[in-house]
């Protein structure tokens, strides 16, 4: 009866095992050998295991950008609410996240910052379509929702709003009293999530109208630092690593339109949200049933928007055409069907009616009933009667 083969590295194992009983007995030499045949795996052992330590270490530790030297800059009487520096609050901290906002959010995911289980972001969302705009797609339903169902239905740990880069033609306090209207909408969505207000980007000097706009975002900043007490949540202040000493977005941070960010700018902000962290004690049921994200059928590239994308340009609808810096181009494109639409209308209507109906009605109806009817009944009718009747009368009489 054959015997099963051992495997190599049992039968490795018990031979070690042996040499190793017999320690004494074997020579210098297969000591020398037994030695280095233990050393050896156990080198390479270690050495895996601080190559995979290296990797998880490496994991939890923030994309630190060029640039992070940056300057502290607290806002004088809201210590309350302005998250400070802390620890590292590692990957599972930022995992645990979603992110809802506009183009600057949807770059986090461009970037690998974060992925799209953890975006909630439109390109061109105004502070309005937080609310209505159906923009948010997920593999189980048919039809986009939106970000306040996203969120019900993801039942994040928490949730960062930066919005207001498509609304800076708004008045200050219309664009505050919107942002309360969405953030309510999203703590009655799902109440067990942490909202945290981060601060509106800055734009860079090279933008169009950079001084008045910027001017603008440090008004709503300010006003949504209130807002954050009043709701009594934290404000993420990522102006602080975005904006340079001059209070303008950092050239190194910014595309070249001077509105959106760079990746590095990306980098930037992940990195100053991991290290100004908020993590309160989690009371969320059992979390379960959360759909998976999937990409929008069509979503308007940066390309077709970046250099129409106007902070200070009006966005005042709800709707995803107007809301935005990219449907302001789109505009003209769902305004154009009613033009087609009045031009058949007038034209095929009165043409066609008088010709068709006027002309071969009356041609071939006289032809036929005049001509043919008359005539033939006279003639025959008359002479009969008259050829008879001199007949037989002349006949009797001789």
């Amino acid at each position: 009866m054959k015997q099963k083969k051992q495997n190599p590295i049992s039968r490795w194992w018990q031979s070690l095992v042996v040499r190793v009983k017999n320690y004494d007995r074997l020579s210098s030499r297969q000591r020398r050998k037994l030695i280095f045949g233990i050393v050896v795996p156990a080198a390479v052992v270690i050495a895996l295991v601080a190559v995979l330590v290296s990797c998880a270490v490496q994991k939890q530790q923030p994309k630190t950008p060029e640039s992070e030297s940056y300057t502290e800059k607290p806002i004088e009487g809201y210590n309350d609410v302005v998250l400070p520096k802390t620890e590292d609050a590692g990957e599972n901290y930022l995992e645990e996240t979603v992110f809802l906002g506009d183009s600057n959010t949807v770059r986090l995911a461009n970037f690998g910052e974060i992925t799209l289980d953890q975006m909630l972001g439109y390109v061109g969302l105004g502070i309005q379509g937080v609310t209505d705009t159906e923009c948010i797609w997920f593999e189980e339903f048919k039809d986009p929702v939106t970000m306040v169902k996203a969120v019900s239905l993801m039942q994040p740990r928490r949730v960062v709003m930066m919005l207001g880069t498509n609304n800076t033609s708004m008045d200050t306090k219309a664009f505050l009293e919107e942002y309360d209207a969405a953030y309510t909408a999203v703590q009655s969505a799902y109440p067990y999530t942490d909202i945290i207000i981060a601060a509106m980007p800055p734009v860079s000097k090279n933008k169009s109208n950079a001084a008045a706009v910027q001017k603008k975002i440090d008004s709503f900043n300010k006003g949504l630092v209130e807002l954050a007490r009043k709701k009594g949540t934290a404000f993420l202040n990522t102006a602080e690593i975005l904006a340079g000493s001059d209070g303008f977005l950092k050239s190194e941070y910014a595309e070249s339109d001077g509105i959106h960010l760079s990746a590095r700018g990306a980098s930037a902000f992940i990195y100053y949200f991991r290290t100004h962290s908020w993590d309160t004690k989690d009371d969320r049921p059992a979390v379960k049933n959360v759909p998976t994200r999937m990409k929008a059928p069509y979503m308007p590239s940066e390309s077709e928007v970046a250099d129409l994308v106007e902070p200070g340009s009006e966005v005042v609808s709800s709707t995803p055409e107007s809301s935005s810096d990219s449907e302001t181009v789109a505009t003209p494109v769902p305004t154009a069907p009613p033009v087609p639409t009045a031009t058949p209308t007038v034209s095929p209507t009165p043409s066609p009616t008088p010709v068709p109906t006027v002309a071969p009605t009356p041609v071939p109806t006289p032809h036929p009933t005049v001509v043919p009817t008359p005539a033939p009944p006279v003639e025959p009718t008359t002479p009969p009667p008259t050829a008879p009747v001199d007949g037989p009368v002349t006949q009797p009489a001789g």
